[in-house]
């Protein structure tokens, strides 16, 4: 794989993990009830999962544009 598919592949990670932190800070803005079969998820978890996945699409974001 060469180097500029593998900033591809880094982009389209980024893409996923702000598509993940936004529906994270939509469910805390709007509300959103999240059950997982019988467990119905607290609000501070979507807190830690917009922070890992915004966390996560900066540094996918910074590498695929980093020095070649």
């Amino acid at each position: 794989m060469g180097l500029q598919e593998k900033n591809n592949v880094l982009r389209l990670c980024t893409l996923i993990f702000v598509l993940v932190a936004l529906v994270h800070l939509l469910r805390l803005i709007l509300g959103w009830d999240m059950i997982l079969g019988n467990w119905e998820s607290p609000q501070w978890v979507s807190i830690i999962a917009l922070i890992v996945a915004s966390g996560l699409a900066w540094w996918t974001w910074t590498t695929s544009h980093g020095k070649n």
